[in-house]
This record gives C-alpha cells, structure tokens and sequence, in this order.
C-alpha cells in the first residue's frame, strides 16, 4: 500500500492519488510487484501499457507515461518501492537504473540505522 504520495500543486491528478492510496499491490504483480520482488529499480516510457498495471486507465487520463520504481533495500529485504511518474516519456538507462539501485539501498540502510 502507499504510505504517502506527493505532487507538484499545479498538476492535477487527484483521482490517481485517490487509487494509489487505496490499491495494494502484490509482490510480483505489475511493474511495482516486479520491482519489489526483483529487488532492482525498474522504469517504463508508457505506465498505462505495462502488463498487469493496476492503474491503468487513471494513469492514462492523467498523462502519466513516464515511470520509475526503486526499491529501498535494507539487509536484502525490501522496505518498500519509491513511484516516480512523468508525463514525459523519457527512456532510463541501465547505468542510471544501476545509480538508483544504490540510492535505494542508500535508503534503505538510513532508514535500518
């Protein structure tokens, strides 16, 4: 489940913030369960195609296309996935993904400490 969600106040995506808040996502399913699971950021230059993405049509009326989803790592175990979202629809790359690899692990061993 999200814990929290944040936006700039001037993009309006309040109906996406509604479900983000009330969907749980399994592990494993759809791009933030991959991400969980496989323990490795992931991102995607169409959010709304992805397979087995909850969000599909909210994300799409919203404009968001542009994804990332870094796990936090602490000790091997996922502490949880940070959501990025665009309405760009610029491709990562894997040194970069590899870059917020170690910032979710980063993360992940502030937040053990």
């Amino acid at each position: 489940r999200c814990a929290a969600f944040w936006h700039r106040p001037s993009i309006v995506v309040e109906e996406f913030r509604e479900i983000t808040m009330r969907v749980a996502v399994p592990h494993g399913v759809g791009p933030l369960g991959r991400a969980w699971e496989g323990r490795r950021p992931s991102s995607t230059t169409d959010a709304p195609a992805e397979p087995d993405y909850p969000r599909t049509e909210v994300a799409a009326r919203a404009g968001l296309h542009g994804a990332l989803w870094v796990p936090v790592v602490s000790g091997g175990e996922v502490l949880g996935v940070l959501e990025f979202y665009s309405r760009a629809e610029n491709p990562l790359d894997n040194p970069l993904l590899a870059t917020l690899s170690t910032v979710g692990n980063q993360i992940g061993e502030f937040l053990r400490r």
